[in-house]
C-alpha cells in the first residue's frame, strides 16, 4: 500500500513542507511492485522565496514516500513498513535557463531536475 507522498523544501536548514497531490487525485492505494524502481508522481506548490540553492538556480527537495509491503495481494501477518526519502535539485518553473547555465557552469541547457544519490 502506497500512501500519499509527502514534499519537503529546503529553506536554510531546515525542511518546509509544501503542498502536494497526486495529479491524478489517488490517495492511499495498493500497487503492485515490479522490477528494482518505482516512478512517483507528485505536483507541489512552493509559495515562498528562499529556499536553499545548493545548486545554483535549483530548490533542494526531499520527498518522502511512506508504505506499507507485502509478498501477497492478501497479507496476513507480512506486513512490513517501509520509508523511502530521496533528495532531488529541482528547476523552478519559468527560471532562467541562462542564468542558471551562466551560475552553475553548465555545457548545455539546464535539466529540469538533478537526482541525488541516496544519502
Amino acid at each position: 500500500m502506497l500512501q500519499p507522498v509527502r514534499v519537503y523544501v529546503q529553506q536554510g536548514l531546515a525542511w518546509r513542507e509544501v503542498p502536494s497531490r497526486d495529479p491524478l487525485g489517488r490517495g492511499a492505494r495498493v500497487v503492485a511492485t515490479t522490477g528494482e524502481t518505482m516512478e512517483y508522481e507528485v505536483d507541489i506548490t512552493v509559495d515562498f522565496t528562499g529556499w536553499a540553492e545548493l545548486v545554483p538556480g535549483y530548490m533542494h527537495l526531499r520527498v518522502d514516500s511512506d508504505m506499507l509491503v507485502s509478498q501477497r495481494r492478501e497479507p496476513t501477518d507480512d506486513i512490513v513498513e517501509r520509508r523511502n526519502r530521496f533528495n532531488i535539485y529541482l528547476k523552478p518553473h519559468g527560471a532562467d535557463d541562462a542564468s542558471i547555465q551562466r551560475r552553475s557552469n553548465m555545457p548545455g541547457p539546464p535539466p529540469d531536475y538533478i537526482p541525488m544519490p541516496p544519502h
